[in-house]
Protein backbone atom coordinates (compact mmCIF):
# COMPACT_ATOMS: atom_id res chain seq x y z
CA UNK A 1 0.00 0.00 0.00
CA UNK A 2 2.51 2.35 0.93
CA UNK A 3 5.00 1.14 -2.25
CA UNK A 4 2.17 1.93 -4.43
CA UNK A 5 0.99 5.74 -3.12
CA UNK A 6 4.63 6.43 -2.81
CA UNK A 7 5.51 5.85 -6.29
CA UNK A 8 1.90 7.28 -7.87
CA UNK A 9 3.11 10.62 -5.98
CA UNK A 10 6.25 10.35 -7.79
CA UNK A 11 4.88 9.56 -10.72
CA UNK A 12 1.95 12.34 -10.34
CA UNK A 13 4.56 14.80 -9.84
CA UNK A 14 6.93 13.87 -12.81
CA UNK A 15 3.73 14.76 -15.06
CA UNK A 16 2.89 18.18 -13.18
CA UNK A 17 6.23 18.90 -13.93
CA UNK A 18 8.25 16.93 -16.47
CA UNK A 19 11.87 18.18 -15.61
CA UNK A 20 14.27 15.23 -15.33
CA UNK A 21 15.41 16.22 -11.64
CA UNK A 22 11.96 16.50 -10.30
CA UNK A 23 12.33 13.04 -9.35
CA UNK A 24 14.43 12.65 -6.38
CA UNK A 25 15.83 9.17 -5.43
CA UNK A 26 14.81 10.28 -1.33
CA UNK A 27 11.10 10.57 -2.50
CA UNK A 28 10.98 7.11 -2.56
CA UNK A 29 13.28 6.75 0.58
CA UNK A 30 10.61 5.54 2.88
CA UNK A 31 8.96 2.61 0.73
CA UNK A 32 12.88 1.04 0.75
CA UNK A 33 11.59 -1.75 3.56
CA UNK A 34 8.59 -2.84 0.58
CA UNK A 35 11.08 -2.71 -1.77
CA UNK A 36 13.27 -5.12 0.36
CA UNK A 37 10.71 -7.60 0.98
CA UNK A 38 9.37 -7.72 -2.78
CA UNK A 39 12.97 -8.48 -3.45
CA UNK A 40 13.53 -10.88 -0.55
CA UNK A 41 10.12 -12.72 -1.82
CA UNK A 42 11.82 -12.38 -5.86
CA UNK A 43 14.54 -14.45 -4.72
CA UNK A 44 13.08 -17.11 -2.65
CA UNK A 45 10.56 -17.35 -6.23
CA UNK A 46 13.73 -17.90 -8.12
CA UNK A 47 15.41 -20.13 -5.27
CA UNK A 48 12.38 -22.78 -6.16
CA UNK A 49 12.20 -22.40 -10.09
CA UNK A 50 14.38 -23.48 -11.59
CA UNK A 51 13.50 -22.43 -15.22
CA UNK A 52 12.98 -18.66 -13.80
CA UNK A 53 16.14 -18.97 -12.58
CA UNK A 54 17.98 -19.78 -16.12
CA UNK A 55 15.88 -17.48 -17.44
CA UNK A 56 16.81 -14.76 -15.41
CA UNK A 57 20.36 -15.49 -15.55
CA UNK A 58 20.69 -15.36 -19.52
CA UNK A 59 18.67 -12.19 -19.13
CA UNK A 60 21.04 -11.07 -16.56
CA UNK A 61 24.62 -11.89 -18.35
CA UNK A 62 22.86 -10.57 -22.01
CA UNK A 63 22.31 -7.35 -20.53
CA UNK A 64 25.58 -7.22 -18.78
CA UNK A 65 27.06 -8.22 -22.10
CA UNK A 66 25.29 -5.37 -23.90
CA UNK A 67 26.54 -2.79 -21.17
CA UNK A 68 29.94 -4.19 -20.98
CA UNK A 69 29.80 -3.81 -25.37
CA UNK A 70 28.08 0.30 -24.54
CA UNK A 71 31.01 0.97 -22.01
CA UNK A 72 33.88 0.46 -24.19
CA UNK A 73 32.40 2.02 -27.35
CA UNK A 74 31.94 4.83 -25.18
CA UNK A 75 35.64 4.48 -24.04
CA UNK A 76 37.18 4.40 -27.11
CA UNK A 77 34.88 7.17 -28.62
CA UNK A 78 36.96 9.48 -25.91
CA UNK A 79 39.64 7.95 -26.84
CA UNK A 80 39.40 9.04 -30.25
CA UNK A 81 38.53 12.43 -29.84
CA UNK A 82 40.98 12.98 -27.51
CA UNK A 83 43.73 11.71 -30.00
CA UNK A 84 42.34 14.06 -32.46
CA UNK A 85 42.74 17.09 -30.63
CA UNK A 86 46.31 16.62 -29.94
Amino acid sequence: MLLGFNIAGVIALTVRLPVYNSIKPSYLLNAMPAFMIFIALGAMLLEKNKILRRTTLVASGTLFAFVTVHMLHIVFSIHTLITQVK
